[in-house]
């Protein structure tokens, strides 16, 4: 859903105050007034703009990646060996750590972009990515 769909005309200030952008002009489409609205942001509020998007409004996996890689990339972090992930993971109970496997890969689906390529699935080809991993390695194997 684009932002713009998120009200009415009338809404759209209520909408920017929301976001911290500044009120939209009076005139125009809903689309030139968000876009007028998200120039007048000055370039510093912006991350704290994009924030409030994910939260409030959430896009799509690939949308938020891309939103989020660009809010983290300033960002000051250690690095975190695979071994020390590796370790985890085999310390984490599967069955205690979801109880419903829809539920679980309902989250993992809004966490992360599962499915490589959907195409490849729809023609009858074999499954790749990341979803048949997880199918793979946790629903099937988990002791691997």
């Amino acid at each position: 859903m684009a932002l713009k769909d998120a009200g009415t005309h009338t809404m759209l200030p209520t909408l920017c105050e929301e976001f911290g952008l500044p009120m939209p002009a009076t005139d125009g489409s809903k689309h030139d007034r968000m876009t007028a609205s998200f120039d007048a942001t000055a370039d510093a509020d912006l991350p704290a703009v994009a924030h409030k998007l994910l939260v409030r409004y959430p896009p799509d996996a690939t949308t938020r990646n891309q939103i989020q890689d660009i809010l983290w990339s300033d960002s000051r972090c250690p690095p975190i060996p695979k071994r020390y992930r590796r370790e985890i993971a085999r310390r984490l109970n599967s069955e205690e750590l979801y109880w419903d496997v829809r539920r679980f890969d309902d989250l993992l689906e809004r966490l992360w972009i599962l499915d490589a390529d959907d195409w490849l699935n729809l023609l009858g080809g074999k499954p790749s990515g990341l979803r048949a991993d997880i199918h793979q390695h946790v629903h099937r194997n988990p002791e691997d």
